[in-house]
């Protein structure tokens, strides 16, 4: 069964931001569910403040999905394994060296030449 997910808000409580989630399933009623990352993962930059919401919403799609008959607990905490999970899955490939030398070379001809790449002006050209 298919179940949309809505995020509602979030609330600083304690030493927490919980983030409220409702779950529509099928015929049935809402179902409310908080999930809290704790406040000290954001102060230390585990976390930005943009990602909680995405981060609450993969931790409950993920708890559905293990839930064959039911729902999990209404109350659900966020771990560091999770936000390390989170971190992994949306942290962008480094760029390689050989990818900024051949933009370079595919940078359009200035005044008959190619820029300097120690120049300010080629970084500009290579965004």
């Amino acid at each position: 069964m298919t179940a949309r997910v809505e995020y509602v808000g979030f609330a600083v409580r304690g030493s927490a931001r919980e983030y409220a989630l409702r779950v529509w399933q099928g015929d049935a009623g809402p179902h409310d569910f908080t999930l809290a990352i704790p406040t000290q993962a954001f102060l230390s930059r585990r976390v930005l403040y943009q990602d909680g919401p995405a981060i609450c919403f993969l931790k409950l799609q993920r708890e559905l999905v293990a839930c064959a008959v039911g729902l999990p607990p209404p109350q659900l905490g966020v771990t560091d394994s999770d936000l390390e999970e989170y971190r992994i899955a949306h942290t962008p490939p480094p760029r390689s060296h050989l990818t900024s030398s051949l933009n370079l070379l595919r940078a359009p001809l200035v005044g008959g030449r190619r820029p300097d790449p120690s120049r300010r002006d080629a970084a500009r050209l290579l965004r």
